[in-house]
């Protein structure tokens, strides 16, 4: 394995940013979902976290 050449390092860090997009997606989404069925202080946590 050699040294990572630029277009390497791009295309890496282009596949982390949009797995991190999407596991955060995910992540507000099931925040949402959840402030529908749950008790009141569900979304005022979810307005903290955005903070």
């Amino acid at each position: 394995m050699g040294p990572i050449t630029r277009a390497q390092a791009k295309r890496f860090k282009e596949a982390i940013s949009s797995l991190i997009d999407q596991f955060w997606g995910e992540a507000i989404v099931g925040f949402i979902d959840r402030s529908w069925v749950c008790t009141p202080c569900v979304p005022c946590n979810l307005l903290q976290a955005k903070l």
